[in-house]
Protein backbone atom coordinates (compact mmCIF):
# COMPACT_ATOMS: atom_id res chain seq x y z
CA UNK A 1 0.00 0.00 0.00
CA UNK A 2 3.08 2.45 0.93
CA UNK A 3 5.66 1.35 -1.64
CA UNK A 4 7.31 5.04 -1.34
CA UNK A 5 8.38 5.38 1.96
CA UNK A 6 11.92 7.02 2.77
CA UNK A 7 14.19 4.67 4.56
CA UNK A 8 14.99 6.02 8.26
CA UNK A 9 12.26 8.26 8.41
CA UNK A 10 9.07 8.48 11.22
CA UNK A 11 5.26 8.46 9.71
CA UNK A 12 2.32 9.62 11.48
CA UNK A 13 -0.74 7.64 10.46
CA UNK A 14 -4.10 8.94 11.06
CA UNK A 15 -7.40 5.94 10.77
CA UNK A 16 -10.71 7.24 10.62
CA UNK A 17 -13.49 4.78 9.86
CA UNK A 18 -16.29 5.57 7.75
CA UNK A 19 -19.75 4.05 6.20
CA UNK A 20 -20.87 4.54 2.72
CA UNK A 21 -25.12 4.85 2.78
CA UNK A 22 -26.95 5.76 -0.01
CA UNK A 23 -23.82 6.64 -1.86
CA UNK A 24 -22.97 9.51 0.86
CA UNK A 25 -19.89 8.91 3.39
CA UNK A 26 -20.61 9.04 7.01
CA UNK A 27 -17.45 9.32 9.05
CA UNK A 28 -17.04 9.02 12.91
CA UNK A 29 -16.28 11.31 15.30
CA UNK A 30 -13.21 9.61 16.67
CA UNK A 31 -10.47 8.63 15.17
CA UNK A 32 -6.89 6.56 15.94
CA UNK A 33 -3.41 8.15 15.18
CA UNK A 34 -0.57 5.96 15.20
CA UNK A 35 3.54 6.84 14.66
CA UNK A 36 5.38 4.12 13.28
CA UNK A 37 8.81 4.48 11.47
CA UNK A 38 10.59 3.07 8.38
CA UNK A 39 14.37 0.71 8.81
CA UNK A 40 17.50 2.99 8.63
CA UNK A 41 19.12 2.19 5.11
CA UNK A 42 22.11 -0.10 5.17
CA UNK A 43 25.50 0.97 6.48
CA UNK A 44 28.72 1.03 4.00
CA UNK A 45 31.59 0.68 6.14
CA UNK A 46 35.41 0.11 5.91
CA UNK A 47 37.97 -2.20 7.80
CA UNK A 48 41.60 -1.31 8.26
CA UNK A 49 43.75 -4.12 9.95
CA UNK A 50 46.33 -3.48 12.25
CA UNK A 51 48.77 -5.05 14.63
CA UNK A 52 46.46 -7.36 16.87
CA UNK A 53 43.55 -4.79 15.81
CA UNK A 54 41.18 -4.01 13.76
CA UNK A 55 39.13 -0.92 12.40
CA UNK A 56 35.56 0.06 11.23
CA UNK A 57 34.14 3.49 9.89
CA UNK A 58 31.42 4.28 8.22
CA UNK A 59 29.59 7.16 6.96
CA UNK A 60 26.30 8.47 9.26
CA UNK A 61 22.67 6.71 7.53
CA UNK A 62 19.89 9.32 7.59
CA UNK A 63 17.60 8.96 10.18
CA UNK A 64 19.53 6.47 12.44
CA UNK A 65 19.84 7.62 15.96
CA UNK A 66 22.95 4.62 16.88
CA UNK A 67 25.05 1.92 15.48
CA UNK A 68 25.54 -1.02 16.73
CA UNK A 69 28.96 -3.17 15.77
CA UNK A 70 29.40 -6.57 15.85
CA UNK A 71 32.20 -9.50 14.82
CA UNK A 72 32.69 -13.10 15.03
CA UNK A 73 35.68 -15.23 14.29
CA UNK A 74 34.52 -17.41 11.42
CA UNK A 75 31.25 -17.29 9.46
CA UNK A 76 29.57 -20.02 11.26
CA UNK A 77 30.32 -18.50 14.55
CA UNK A 78 27.35 -16.43 16.13
CA UNK A 79 27.64 -12.53 16.32
CA UNK A 80 29.10 -10.95 19.25
CA UNK A 81 28.16 -7.05 19.92
CA UNK A 82 30.79 -4.88 20.32
CA UNK A 83 29.21 -1.94 20.92
CA UNK A 84 26.37 0.75 20.42
CA UNK A 85 27.49 3.98 19.67
CA UNK A 86 26.31 7.45 18.24
CA UNK A 87 30.08 7.99 16.46
CA UNK A 88 31.22 6.57 12.82
CA UNK A 89 34.09 4.99 14.00
CA UNK A 90 35.22 1.73 15.98
CA UNK A 91 38.76 -0.42 16.84
CA UNK A 92 38.54 -3.46 17.89
CA UNK A 93 42.07 -4.58 19.78
CA UNK A 94 43.33 -7.81 21.47
CA UNK A 95 42.82 -9.98 18.13
CA UNK A 96 45.63 -12.55 16.91
CA UNK A 97 47.68 -11.33 14.02
CA UNK A 98 47.13 -13.54 10.81
CA UNK A 99 43.24 -14.46 11.64
CA UNK A 100 40.18 -13.02 10.09
CA UNK A 101 37.53 -11.88 11.60
CA UNK A 102 34.06 -10.49 10.62
CA UNK A 103 32.37 -7.36 11.37
CA UNK A 104 28.85 -5.98 10.50
CA UNK A 105 27.81 -2.42 11.48
CA UNK A 106 23.78 -2.15 11.68
CA UNK A 107 21.93 1.30 11.89
CA UNK A 108 19.43 1.25 14.51
CA UNK A 109 16.51 4.24 15.01
CA UNK A 110 14.84 4.40 18.00
CA UNK A 111 10.82 6.04 17.75
CA UNK A 112 8.87 6.42 20.73
CA UNK A 113 10.53 3.60 22.78
CA UNK A 114 10.77 1.05 19.61
CA UNK A 115 13.63 -0.16 18.19
CA UNK A 116 13.90 -0.14 14.15
CA UNK A 117 16.88 -1.87 12.36
CA UNK A 118 18.90 -1.52 9.21
CA UNK A 119 19.70 -4.77 7.23
CA UNK A 120 23.49 -5.58 7.23
CA UNK A 121 26.24 -6.55 4.94
CA UNK A 122 29.28 -8.76 6.00
CA UNK A 123 33.02 -7.84 5.58
CA UNK A 124 36.21 -9.63 6.47
CA UNK A 125 39.05 -8.46 7.31
CA UNK A 126 42.83 -10.29 8.19
CA UNK A 127 44.83 -8.77 10.82
CA UNK A 128 48.71 -7.87 10.17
Amino acid sequence: MFNSLKAGTTYKFTVRPYRTLNGKNYFSQGYSTFTTSTNPATVNFTLTPGSKKAGVTWEMVAGATDYIVYYKTSPEAKWVMLTKTTGTAYTKTELTNGNTYYFTVKACRTVEGKNYYGKYVTKSVTVK
